[in-house]
C-alpha cells in the first residue's frame, strides 16, 4: 500500500474512533445507537492493553445486552450518575470537564474554556445560539474536535495539498497535547471507577487506551506525517 494510502486510511479510522467516543460522553445511547453499536466490527486483534480490554468488555456487554428500553433505561441512568453526579456521595463522579480536572479550584471554565472556546471559534465550529450550551472543555467536544481535524488532514491530503495536510496534523499534536493528553487519564480512570455499567466501564478503558496509543503516534513527531 503506498504511504499516502495508508496515511489515509489512519486517518479515516483516528476520525472515526474519535467522533464515536465524543458522542459517547455527550449523551446517551437511544435504542437505535445501541443497536447499531451492536453491529460493530470491534478490531479486537489490532488492539492491546487498555484498548483491547476496554473492546473486549464492551463486546461482551453488547453481545448479551438487548436494545430494549430497559438496557437504554439502565445506560441513561448510569450516564447520569457517573457524569452528572446524579444520586451520586461526593467524589463518586467522573465530570468530563477538563476544567475540572486541570484549573485551579477544579471548577467549570476558565482558562481551559476559554482556550477551547476560542479553538473552536477559529475553525468554524461555534455551536448554536439556540442549543443547549455545552461547556467548550467538554470530552466530548474535545474528541469531537480532533475529529474535525482528522477529517481536514484526510480531505487536504486528498486533494494532494500537502501544506494544509501538514499545517493539521500540526494542529491535533498542539491541541492533544495541549489539552487532552494532559487530563484523560484521570477522567478516564474515575469514570471506570464510577461507573456501574459495563457499558461507561468499557469506553472509559477504550478512550485511556486510544489516546494512550495516540501520545505514541504524535512522540515521533512530523516525519512519520510525510507523505509521497
Amino acid at each position: 500500500m503506498a504511504m499516502n494510502e495508508a496515511v489515509a486510511m489512519l486517518l479515516r479510522q483516528r476520525e472515526s474512533l474519535y467522533r464515536l467516543l465524543g458522542g459517547v460522553y455527550l449523551e446517551e445511547p437511544d435504542a437505535a445507537r445501541l443497536e447499531a453499536m451492536k453491529k460493530m466490527e470491534l478490531p479486537l486483534d489490532r488492539a492491546e492493553g487498555d484498548l483491547k480490554e476496554g473492546y473486549a468488555r464492551l463486546a461482551a456487554y453488547l453481545g448479551e445486552a438487548g436494545a430494549d428500553a430497559e438496557t437504554v433505561e439502565s445506560i441513561a441512568a448510569d450516564y447520569a450518575g457517573t457524569f452528572l453526579a446524579a444520586g451520586q456521595a461526593q467524589g463518586l463522579a467522573a465530570f468530563p470537564y477538563e476544567s475540572v480536572y486541570r484549573d485551579p479550584g477544579r471548577g467549570l471554565g476558565g482558562v481551559s474554556g476559554a482556550e477551547t472556546a476560542a479553538l473552536y471559534r477559529e475553525k468554524g465550529l461555534e455551536p448554536d445560539p439556540g442549543a443547549f450550551k455545552i461547556p467548550s472543555d467538554h470530552i466530548g467536544l474535545e474528541l469531537s474536535f480532533m475529529a474535525h481535524l482528522c477529517r481536514q488532514a484526510a480531505l487536504a491530503l486528498a486533494h494532494g495539498n500537502t501544506a494544509n495536510y501538514l499545517g493539521y496534523m500540526g494542529e491535533q499534536a498542539d491541541f492533544l497535547a495541549a489539552h487532552l493528553f494532559r487530563w484523560y487519564r484521570g477522567f478516564c480512570d474515575d469514570a471506570r471507577r464510577c461507573a456501574r455499567t459495563d457499558f461507561y466501564r468499557a469506553f472509559a478503558g477504550i478512550t485511556k487506551g486510544f489516546l494512550e496509543q495516540e501520545e505514541r503516534y504524535f512522540e515521533g513527531g512530523a516525519g512519520q506525517w510525510a507523505t509521497e
